[in-house]
């Protein structure tokens, strides 16, 4: 109420000094001099007075005025609550604790200690490398290998399931193609290199191995297994000799490089008496090829590698070495060690010679000089329990094949 009344007096001296300063410029505001003279009706005063005292004095509130404008109701101060969502930062802090499951995975480290087995394998077909440097020879007359060159042979029992029935299978390859020429041709041209190539029209050879111990089985191989070509073998006491001929002339007759045949070997009955499946048990032997011939479709000698001309001496033909073994601790001879193998020797456990538990083929320890010490113990079980898991395929420890010398 009180700043009302102040304000009201502010307008009316406010008008009352805007009609005095109009009358002191002489300017003509009929209503505004209308106005002051309703209001200074006062005659002269014996005394000097000031009738605007009263007007001055209010003059000092405009202070007052400049305060209403005062804008102390501005909401600055809504700015701070921005500042109450900082605390929602605190929950980033909780998904750091998901950090502690990355630990799990670092216990399946363990398993990578099987995929070691798969590094044996690659003992035992090696020493077929050893004959590349035939294959990669320059290019010239044709040579036949067999292949692979350096094999184990697993006996493996046949009323086993695991075992494999094709035994080990070879294969008597004709390495290049054919580079000689006709000779009917050459003998009468000017240029030999405008006559034919020779193409195969007959091949054969002899294999000699060691009858008590394998036993062979011969085929045609894709280069001479056609509709035109017919083969034969004859089979004795360690030999087996084998041929293919062709009939007629036919155009797609081949020139190689091929397959001439395939040889299936099996383990005697005999080897599978004479070996036990101790550490570095295995024989090795020999599969022999001898009098490898090929011959063009009228019958003339095609240049083996190796001869001087055509039909001349031995080309090269090449030979197997064979170690015929047990898979170590295999006692059951399946081709694997596992719990059957276990049972078998632990169930001899402290047998000795003349014990009609005794069985000499589980006398596994020690492995030389002489197999066996005559007492199935811990150690021959130990034998057989260390190399739970093994197999054929990726025995444990490595069994690589040996040569004659």
């Amino acid at each position: 109420m009180r700043r009302k009344l102040t304000v009201l007096g502010l307008l009316v001296a406010g008008l009352m000094v805007i009609g005095f300063g109009l009358r002191l410029n002489g300017a003509s505001v009929p209503a505004a001099q209308g106005w002051f003279r309703t209001a200074t009706p006062t005659p002269k005063c014996k005394v000097k007075c000031t009738p605007t005292q009263t007007v001055a004095k209010p003059t000092k509130t405009n202070t007052p005025a400049k305060a209403t404008k005062t804008k102390t109701p501005t909401p600055t101060f809504t700015s701070t609550p921005t500042d109450t969502p900082t605390k929602t930062s605190t929950p980033t802090d909780t998904p750091t604790k998901t950090s502690t499951p990355t630990d799990t995975p670092t216990k399946t480290s363990t398993p990578t200690d099987t995929p070691t087995k798969t590094s044996t394998p690659t003992d035992t077909f090696t020493p077929t490398d050893t004959f590349t440097p035939t294959v990669t020879r320059t290019p010239g007359p044709p040579g036949v290998l067999k292949l692979p060159g350096i094999v184990n042979l697993f006996l493996c029992g046949p009323a086993s399931v695991t075992c494999d029935t094709d035994g080990i299978v070879f294969l008597d390859t004709l390495d290049q193609p054919v580079h000689s020429r006709d000779p009917k041709c050459v003998a009468v041209a000017t240029d030999p290199l405008t006559c034919p190539l020779q193409t195969i029209g007959s091949f054969q050879l002899e294999f000699r191995f060691d009858a008590k111990l394998i036993t062979l089985t011969v085929e045609p191989g894709p280069l001479l297994n056609r509709p035109n070509v017919e083969c034969a073998s004859i089979s004795g006491q360690g030999f087996v000799q084998f041929r293919c001929n062709t009939k007629g002339k036919p155009a797609d007759a081949p020139l190689g490089p091929g397959v001439l045949t395939i040889a299936h070997v099996h383990a005697t009955d005999v080897a599978f008496k004479l070996i036990k499946a101790n550490q570095g048990n295995g024989i090795v032997t020999r599969l022999i090829n001898q009098d490898c011939a090929l011959s063009d479709l009228q019958g003339h000698p095609i240049l083996q590698a190796g001869q001087p001309e055509p039909g001349v001496g031995p080309g090269i033909c090449t030979s197997a070495d064979i170690t015929i073994r047990y898979l170590e601790g295999d006692v059951n001879g399946d081709c694997s060690v596992d719990v059957r193998d276990q049972q078998e020797i632990a169930f001899r456990w402290n047998a000795a010679i003349g014990n009609l538990l005794y069985n000499s083929r589980m006398d596994l320890v020690p492995d030389s000089p002489s197999p066996g010490d005559g007492v199935i113990d811990a150690k021959d079980l130990q034998a057989v329990f260390g190399r739970h898991g093994s197999t054929c395929d990726a025995p444990h420890p490595p069994q690589p094949p040996g040569t004659l010398k």
